[in-house]
């Protein structure tokens, strides 16, 4: 109840600061027009006599000023709101498309991991680790493009890049002892030899620890992802339910 709550405020707030306008605009034409109504029915209504057509309609144009004011305050209130809701759907739009990203690059590590073990074999370290190697540049975009889009997550929004910033930091540790180790991985695996032999006689920490960890992944990792996409995921579905 207190974040529907917190939400419905916010989303005040935002109708007050992107519909005050257009509402200011209307509600001075609005004014003008009644004006000129008010005006004229006070013609009217001084220049006839009580119990005479003349005073009848100066009557009903008084009302009807009024109910002119009454109905563009009710439809620019309305139309204000109404355009809050398009602006939300549309946040709302992008931060399930960011979360579909994120969770895109985070299937590629986890299948990354799986294929290693699995296999055992230098060929498939080599194809796994250059693919994570384009996961790097995705994750800095989608990083990117929440800092570009200003609080699209609220108050959750520098925890979030920070988390992928995490992530990227822990590839790229990968990355860094494949440059390292790729040329014994390649001899080794020429000779037949299995990628397990090849970590040990080369102290290959990143990648022992990452096959390691299943079922599960490892825990800088794991860390990271609960703190950006798990924290996404909570955002989208905190706004479906509201």
């Amino acid at each position: 109840m207190q974040r529907v709550l917190a939400r419905r405020v916010e989303q005040f707030r935002q109708w007050a600061g992107t519909g005050s306008t257009h509402m200011l605009v209307s509600l001075v034409l609005v004014f003008v027009a009644c004006v000129i109504l008010v005006l004229g029915a006070w013609g009217l209504f001084a220049s006839s006599a009580p119990d005479t057509f003349r005073r009848s309609l100066a009557q009903l144009t008084l009302q009807l000023a009024l109910i002119v004011v009454l109905g563009a305050l009710v439809k620019s209130v309305f139309d204000s709101y109404a355009q809050l809701r398009v602006k939300e759907e549309q946040r709302q739009s992008k931060r399930v498309d960011l979360l579909r990203r994120l969770r895109g690059q985070h299937v590629k590590v986890a299948y990354a991991q799986r294929l290693i073990l699995a296999h055992n074999s230098g060929k498939t370290y080599t194809e796994q680790l250059r693919s994570l190697m384009l996961v790097v540049p995705e994750l800095e975009d989608i990083s990117e493009d929440i800092e570009v889009a200003h609080h699209l997550f609220e108050q959750q929004n520098a925890g979030i890049v920070q988390g992928i910033k995490d992530i990227i930091t822990y590839l790229n540790e990968g990355v860094e002892e494949y440059v390292r180790c790729h040329a014994f991985v390649d001899a080794d695996a020429k000779k037949g030899s299995p990628l397990s032999t090849t970590i040990e006689s080369n102290d290959m920490r990143w990648v022992r620890a990452f096959i390691g960890a299943m079922p599960d992944l490892p825990n800088d990792y794991d860390s990271a992802v609960r703190r950006s996409k798990g924290t996404m995921r909570s955002c989208v579905y905190k706004e479906d339910a509201v």
